[in-house]
């Protein structure tokens, strides 16, 4: 069965609702990242390499894909993966 990254998503949406406290924050930010990492990941050319320069190559990718969209995404998720690293 395959994991569905959206579901991590889901749930960092669910986890920073009301007042959330600190570590619902930083739980949520990690799912946020993760979840839209490798659904990036799943829609770039490295879908199936591993290692620590995955999260360079992946954002890279979307950032140097030549049409504003793409940029934008590639963009949001270095901002958010510089979050989760905070």
């Amino acid at each position: 069965m395959a994991f569905d990254w959206n579901e991590y998503v889901s749930l960092a949406e669910r986890l920073n609702t009301g007042t959330p406290s600190v570590t619902q924050m930083r739980s949520a930010t990690s799912r946020a990242y993760y979840g839209a990492f490798n659904q990036c990941k799943i829609h770039s050319p490295y879908s199936s390499k591993k290692g620590g320069d995955i999260h360079f190559l992946v954002i890279n990718h979307f950032k140097n894909a030549g049409n504003s969209e793409e940029y934008s995404i590639g963009n949001n998720l270095d901002v958010l993966r510089g979050k989760r690293n905070e």
